[in-house]
């Protein structure tokens, strides 16, 4: 296993508790490499705030769960979360805040 361990078993377990093709499958859901995975598992870089958000709808984990994973792993490397990124993950959650409200607001448009 890599050094981030406690996101390579997510992402067997998002795998149906396979570790073939686990990476691959990630990859294809999140439209990123699976060199870009491999980088998370092996702790050389992190993913964006973007990635953090989709892998929480995907794995069905709170976002401080998937954030806690990498920070563990940073912590051991010296390296944490930038403000940059917890600041995007912020307009992220505020978009999709709105979203919503524009899809409730639709929804009472169209009963009416």
């Amino acid at each position: 296993m890599g050094k981030n361990s406690d996101f390579e078993k997510l992402l067997i377990e998002f795998n149906s508790g396979f570790k073939a093709g686990c990476q691959s499958k990630l990859a294809s859901e999140l439209k990123v490499s699976t060199q870009a995975i491999s980088s998370w598992i092996n702790g050389r870089t992190l993913p964006s705030a973007e990635n953090i958000f989709k892998m929480s709808k995907l794995f069905n984990k709170p976002e401080e769960e998937i954030k806690k994973v990498f920070s563990e792993t940073c912590e051991t490397e010296n390296v944490n979360f930038s403000g940059a990124v917890m600041k995007e993950l912020e307009l992220i959650k505020e978009k999709m805040k709105n979203f919503e409200l524009e899809i409730e607001l639709l929804k009472t448009k169209i009963k009416n």
